[in-house]
């Protein structure tokens, strides 16, 4: 069976060009608004409204742009969600680029007013260089909400601290998804870095479903870095520590780090319900202690799992805390490592588990160690040898956390059928590792050089 994705995902055009866009300077870092932005006085608020009508290019200084004008009163428990962007949030109806002076120097800040960004049907945006944070909402994405129809870019952009909390009782339907950005549009994430975002669905029947992201619609991540996210609810599980995906998404050149589920929930870094192609990426120091941290497929939802497709190439996946790799649905696994998995709270090795209800597992190029699951590989070793000749321990090059290949690994020059032409760091693939004249690619996110 031929498990590549058939329509993989390439979003290379969501953006207008914006070479002779207008440029408008925000002059304060007041939360003021009177409808109009001139030379002398204009706000963030106030240049978003004008460039609504027009694309334009919002040019911001280093400093903190705080959110401070309060939402519409709330209709009982849950806030209402208001399009004038005079309140709360600021909402994006126009095709704009807002600009920082780099990303922990320019901070948009919602102060816990509301989310930062609502993005409308027909909107095309792109955040350079900023910081968000400070966006908390009952309802969906915490920090942005990218509705259908509309179109974001994030370039060189921090988005962190950002919230969905829901403490409302049971059974509270409308709670919210993803806890720095629900996106039911199209997102580009590039370079940039997505850190300490929550979801907490509190009682809710919808359960907890993106630490950072939550994705219905078209998503696309590249040379980016997932860390430190979180998805849960009252009933300690939560789905997708960093992305939940039930949509379309294309994931290349990523680090996922110390992202979490509750104890009972799924997808530690991932959770994937939809179409999902990741290639040159790295998970470790996630945790899902029960089940998996890679997850393909929905544990709850059968027919989910019918829709369900993902295809790992040249990932690595080590030294997370539960199953490695979960498949419950079709998953395809090239040029991989998964290695080095454990549950702290049960004491065995969980690298790989396919379960009864899954349609497929296919292995090309998989190097396995031994655990208590059942997928099949054709390269297996012993765990304990994992960190002591197999890979590295988990460190930062060129501003990229990957696991480098020591000298003795059996990954190097392992590679089987076609090879990506890069690894994570960018570097060229298919080049003799370990010196011993055989030129082939090296299994895993990270290519090794001779010597």
């Amino acid at each position: 069976m031929n498990l590549r994705l058939a329509c993989p995902l390439l979003l290379t055009a969501v953006l207008p060009v914006f070479a002779s866009a207008a440029n408008l300077q925000v002059t304060t870092f007041a939360d003021d608004y009177d409808g109009t932005c001139s030379p002398g006085h204009c706000s963030l608020r106030e240049a978003i409204t004008a460039a609504h009508q027009s694309s334009a290019q919002i040019i911001l200084e280093a400093g903190d742009y705080v959110l401070q004008r309060p939402r519409v009163p709330a209709q009982g428990a849950w806030p209402v969600e208001e399009a004038d962007n005079q309140h709360g949030d600021l909402d994006i109806t126009g095709r704009q680029r807002i600009i920082g002076k780099g990303a922990g120097v320019t901070r948009l800040d919602a102060r816990q007013i509301d989310r930062i960004l609502d993005i409308h049907p027909g909107a095309e945006v792109e955040l350079r260089d900023l910081t968000l944070t400070g966006g908390l909402q009952m309802r969906d994405g915490g920090g942005i909400l990218i509705r259908a129809g509309s179109g974001l870019r994030l370039r060189q952009v921090e988005v962190t601290g950002n919230r969905v909390a829901v403490e409302e009782p049971y059974p509270a339907l409308e709670a919210g998804a993803g806890g720095a950005i629900a996106n039911y549009g199209r997102l580009e994430v590039l370079r940039s870095t997505l850190s300490s975002n929550r979801i907490y669905t509190g009682e809710s029947q919808n359960m907890g479903k993106g630490g950072a992201i939550y994705n219905q619609g078209e998503l696309l991540v590249r040379d980016s870095l997932l860390s430190g996210n979180r998805a849960g609810d009252w009933h300690e599980t939560g789905m997708g520590g960093a992305i939940y995906n039930q949509g379309m998404a294309d994931v290349g050149r990523t680090t996922f780090q110390n992202n979490a589920v509750l104890r009972s929930g799924i997808g530690g870094a991932v959770l994937n319900a939809g179409l999902l192609k990741m290639a040159n990426s790295t998970l470790s120091g996630n945790q899902a202690t029960e089940r998996g941290i890679f997850e393909n497929g929905h544990l709850w939802d059968a027919q989910l799992n019918e829709q369900a497709r993902a295809e790992l190439v040249h990932v690595t996946i080590a030294d997370n805390d539960g199953w490695g790799v979960s498949n419950r649905a079709s998953l395809l696994i090239r040029n991989s490592i998964v290695a080095g998995n454990r549950s702290s709270e049960f004491e065995d090795v969980r690298n790989c588990i396919n379960h009864a209800s899954a349609s497929a597992l296919v292995e090309r190029g998989l190097m396995l160690a031994g655990d208590v699951g059942n997928c099949l590989a054709r390269l297996r070793f012993p765990d304990e040898a994992t960190f002591t000749r197999h890979l590295l321990p988990l460190e930062e090059i060129n501003g990229v956390l990957v696991h480098p290949l020591p000298r003795t690994s059996a990954a190097i020059d392992d590679g089987v059928g076609g090879c990506a032409s890069h690894d994570q760091l960018g570097q060229a693939r298919s080049i003799d590792g370990n010196g011993d004249g055989v030129v082939n690619c090296d299994l895993g996110a990270f290519e090794r050089a001779y010597p």
